[in-house]
């Protein structure tokens, strides 16, 4: 794996974010095709064109299942979808969409596309800027980075945990304490070792140089150990 430097990896991230806020559309260009596990898709202007398992599926972006909380305007509709994970058993791709144009933090809508049942299923909305989906073994969690820039050399990331059989959503409760307070985190899952542990890796910026080099930390969190919200 290629490791970047503190700064290329801000400026990467930071560009990103840019991107996807002033020009949606211009993403889902720059980056044609995406190839993971079973998976090759392509991305003609207002489709996701997805092959496996010998077969094709195209899927309409004027068909996500949106709800009118998704949207500003009162002509609910994506304007471009990207890929931001997969699992292989069922298959299934996880699509985030945006419906605004403008800004650097845009919320975006998260879909389930299941590709042998053909479905697709709206999972959260209305989330910034939401990344890095990884599913766990199970398909009951789904763990997700959500990105806050202010700049280039600004940009701080939460890891979210989903349980959708019990739809709600924890966090860990180490970046629960830290939120609106120095030092500043920057947080992604990478993998699950089983349904109950999440590997995160993390970045702690004791200033406000998030471009600086700092060293990167990985724990083994249990989804037990996660701040739930009181029902």
């Amino acid at each position: 794996m290629v490791r970047l430097g503190r700064m290329r990896w801000c400026l990467l991230i930071g560009t990103l974010v840019a991107a996807f806020g002033q020009d949606t559309k211009m993403v889902v260009r720059q980056r044609s095709y995406y190839e993971k596990g079973p998976f090759h898709v392509e991305f003609p202007t207002g489709q996701i064109v997805v092959s496996a398992e010998g077969e094709e599926w195209t899927i309409d972006l004027e068909k996500l299942p949106l709800l009118p909380s998704d949207c500003q305007q009162p002509q609910c509709k994506p304007l471009s979808a990207r890929i931001d994970g997969v699992a292989e058993n069922p298959p299934r791709l996880y699509l985030t969409a945006t419906t605004e144009i403008g800004g650097k933090n845009l919320p975006v809508v998260l879909f389930e596309a299941n590709f042998r049942s053909r479905t697709i299923r709206r999972i959260l909305g209305n989330e910034p800027n939401l990344s890095k989906v990884v599913v766990s073994p199970s398909g009951r969690y789904l763990a997700y980075a959500t990105y806050f820039s202010m700049g280039a050399c600004s940009v701080t990331s939460s890891v979210w945990v989903t349980d959708l059989q019990g739809w709600r959503t924890g966090r860990d409760t180490a970046q629960v304490a830290a939120d609106g307070i120095n030092p500043r985190v920057q947080a992604e899952p990478v993998q699950w070792n089983d349904d109950a542990h999440l590997v995160i890796q993390k970045r702690t910026f004791p200033g406000d140089n998030l471009c600086g080099e700092h060293e990167e930390e990985t724990k083994t969190v249990d989804v037990g150990s996660l701040h739930w919200p009181v029902k």
